[in-house]
């Protein structure tokens, strides 16, 4: 089974030439959507079939939270064995089912490759946005808050897909966050920082919602079961770029090179000089048309591999049983980034 959806299906009825000239980057958007509009992609029905998935969970990528705090892993997991026979923490199904029965919320992440829908909606969002998408799926009950307000490291589409959810989006954004302690502040810093709200808007089945990258924002369900998807894309920084340098950097005898200690008469004039040099030739190296061609394959290539085979497979080929196209090995390479 596969789904055909496309970045424009996912922001309809807005025109990808408003999104991008109007929200894309600068600020967050809301649009209504009909209730059946991504019923293919997500559905009670698919989520109670990943759920008793049981061998593909652990306390990594389910998470149960009670009142904005994730519970331990003790409280819903037992010592298992996962699908390489190594020791895991394992949800237990009937203690998971008995804690979201008594008002839990539940997340699980990492869930962009495990339905055809799931598997549609991240790669068009990745072939149209030049990022990484993943989502992670978020289950919760009538005025029970899972997270406190926050902001996240990356660009955020929310697919709402049961029930009713409340959304506060604040006007304070972060200046680029990224994933590092700096960024992790207290949830009191946070609860500070947010300033005030800039929307308040109820998200339906149908709607979507875009929150740029470092966005303040809460939600809290309205309706007794809800259900959204958090589509997190993350893109290609300058900081990604350094280590395209630093691999450009290495063919050249200045970079591997001893630095000048400064220490003596002439140490600091030496050691500065030589910093002068490495300067001009990094910036050099930047600037150089060969190197905005790699940083094009790069971003062309930024994105996470899903799963594309069918069954049953074409036969006769012309292959050898473990042959593989040298350009299908090229493909490989240049995607595990």
């Amino acid at each position: 089974m596969s789904l055909s959806l496309s970045f424009a299906d996912i922001i309809a009825p807005m025109d990808p030439k408003e999104f991008f000239g109007e929200y894309f980057g600068k600020k967050p958007c809301h649009i209504p959507g009909d209730p059946a509009k991504f019923e293919a992609v997500m559905s009670w029905s698919n989520l109670g079939d990943l759920v008793n998935m049981s061998g593909i969970w652990s306390s990594e990528n389910m998470r149960i939270i009670r009142d904005k705090d994730p519970l331990p892993n003790e409280a819903y997991c037992t010592q298992d064995k996962d699908r390489r026979n190594h020791p895991s923490l394992t949800p237990h199904p009937s203690t998971v089912k008995a804690l979201l029965e008594d008002g839990c919320s539940m997340a699980l992440n990492r869930v962009d490759t495990l339905t055809p829908g799931l598997r549609a909606l991240s790669n068009a969002l990745e072939s149209q946005l030049f990022g990484r998408a993943q989502i992670n799926l978020y289950y919760s009950r009538k005025g029970v808050q899972a997270f406190a307000p926050h902001d996240d490291t990356h660009d955020v589409h929310a697919i709402h897909c049961a029930g009713e959810k409340d959304w506060i989006v604040y006007d304070f954004r972060s200046d680029n966050p990224i994933n590092h302690p700096n960024f992790k502040g207290s949830r009191q810093e946070r609860d500070r920082l947010k300033g005030k709200p800039l929307m308040e808007l109820t998200m339906k089945p149908g709607d979507y919602l875009y929150l740029p990258r470092g966005q303040y924002h809460e939600a809290l369900s309205t309706s007794d079961q809800c259900m959204h998807l958090a589509c997190g894309v993350t893109h290609v920084i300058g900081l990604d770029l350094l280590t395209l340098a630093w691999e450009q950097a290495m063919a050249h005898p200045l970079f591997r090179a001893n630095v000048p200690p400064n220490v003596g008469p002439r140490s600091a004039a030496d050691q500065r000089a030589y910093l002068v040099e490495l300067a001009k030739l990094i910036a050099n190296t930047m600037a150089s048309p060969d190197f905005q061609g790699l940083v094009t394959e790069f971003q062309a290539n930024f994105r996470n591999v899903r799963g594309s085979v069918s069954f049953p497979v074409d036969v006769g080929s012309g292959q050898a049983p473990g042959q593989v196209e040298a350009s299908s090995v090229k493909s490989l390479k240049t995607e595990k980034v």
